[in-house]
């Protein structure tokens, strides 16, 4: 059984309070028979403001896939419904 995951990200500053970012993440999770395989990617971007130094506005979105018909999640404790998943979240983040 082999496992991993690789991961690729970019960070773009478009204003001094305005950063963009992107991510692909994949997971190699092969068992060794191609139909349990489930080999799952997920696309994440990212849009952050910062109010202050220790108070930023965020909005992320993400996308996961995954092959052979296994499901997949976003969230790391919640099973999976399906081949394929969404999620947008918004929140502001302060820092002590």
């Amino acid at each position: 059984m082999r496992g991993g995951l690789d991961r690729t990200r970019a960070n773009y500053q478009l204003t001094p309070a305005l950063t963009l970012t992107g991510a692909a993440y994949y997971q190699d999770e092969r068992s060794g028979a191609p139909s349990a395989d489930a080999v799952p990617v997920m696309h994440v971007g990212r849009t952050r403001y910062a109010l202050s130094r220790r108070t930023d506005l965020y909005l992320v979105g993400a996308y996961a896939k995954t092959s052979h018909g296994q499901f997949v999640s976003l969230a790391r404790d919640e099973a999976g419904f399906g081949t394929t998943q969404r999620s947008v979240m918004a929140g502001i983040q302060h820092r002590f």
